[in-house]
């Protein structure tokens, strides 16, 4: 059987703009329902320390809801992905404004609505706010304005910061099927593949190049084996539920164990060489089907070679 090299996948659009609009739509529609959860939170919260966990959490959830419609709408390009974050989270830091000034005036409904219409009012009321001490910092309030501004830029980093994160590793780490546009599952097939000293540069250049026939010829590991050697090459295969082509998709880490600074036992790190190749039938088969080993005289098979961690490639 004769493999072929395998270039890396072109991600192609499966949206268009349309599909961003309304992701963005109904991501700040679900912004506008979270954020009056958030402004009774943040409002009542025993701690002030406690609402940098609560910002978090709101930008979270807001980033929760745009990848629930990245996947719906399988809007797979990255930048889309972070503008749909980027305005989830600003949508939603906005909206809590005015939400959170509906609480604090015992839910007055025509200052809710004066704010969110008129930006311009909604600053001058955080201008007077913050020259109003709120909150408690040790056995004194808080009256240094400053403060206050630099406070809620903190919230404002974790809330947009929250969305954005979550919508780029979706992207990252989910691939759309490049006939079919659905989105691939993983197959459970992992393949343990030891690297031998005098290869590892040639062999993980390759495969950063997306020569994914480089990994053929190297020996399967058990899950001991690979602890015992302490550095292996990872590949983990992916397809599409849908499509009958049978090409799949495979991600091919570095995997290193080394010493725990504060533990004696091992910490697993990994670099990723190749995320989301494509693969034809033949040489995935070859792949995640474990090379014969040869067989010594005396019958037992030989160990595994041994790989030393320093000087390896950091994960």
């Amino acid at each position: 059987m004769t493999a072929t090299a395998i270039e890396p996948l072109e991600v192609r659009p499966a949206y268009t703009k349309m599909h961003v609009l309304v992701a963005m739509a109904f991501t700040l529609v679900a912004a506008w329902v979270l954020s009056f959860l958030y402004a009774v939170v943040d409002h009542y919260s025993p701690l002030v320390y406690l609402n940098i966990v609560v910002a978090f959490g709101y930008g979270y959830c807001i980033g929760k809801v745009a990848e629930r419609m990245l996947r719906r709408l399988r809007i797979n390009g990255k930048g889309a992905a972070i503008l749909l974050g980027l305005v989830g989270g600003i949508g939603a830091l906005y909206l809590a404004w005015p939400a959170y000034l509906w609480v604090i005036t015992e839910y007055d409904t025509e200052v809710y609505f004066d704010t969110i219409l008129n930006p311009a009012l909604l600053w001058d009321i955080m201008g007077y706010l913050a020259e109003d001490p709120m909150w408690n910092i040790g056995k004194s309030n808080a009256t240094w304005t400053p403060m206050y501004w630099i406070a809620w830029a903190g919230e404002a980093v974790l809330v947009v910061g929250a969305a954005v994160v979550r919508c780029s590793t979706f992207i990252e780490t989910n691939q759309l099927c490049d006939t079919c546009k659905t989105w691939v599952a993983a197959t459970g097939d992992t393949a343990l593949l030891n690297i031998p000293d005098d290869q590892q540069v040639e062999i993980v250049a390759a495969v950063e190049n997306g020569d994914l026939t480089s990994l053929l010829p190297l020996q399967h590991l058990t899950a001991d084996q690979a602890a015992q050697i302490g550095q292996w090459l990872e590949a983990v295969g992916y397809a599409c539920p849908n499509c009958t082509h049978g090409n799949g998709y495979v991600n091919v880490s570095l995997v290193v164990l080394r010493p725990g600074k504060k533990s004696k036992e091992l910490e697993r790190t990994a670099k990723i060489l190749v995320k989301m190749a494509e693969i034809d039938v033949e040489t995935e088969k070859s792949l995640f089907e474990p090379v014969p080993s040869t067989v010594e005289e005396d019958g037992d098979e030989p160990e595994p070679a041994t790989t030393t961690i320093e000087g390896g490639v950091n994960g």
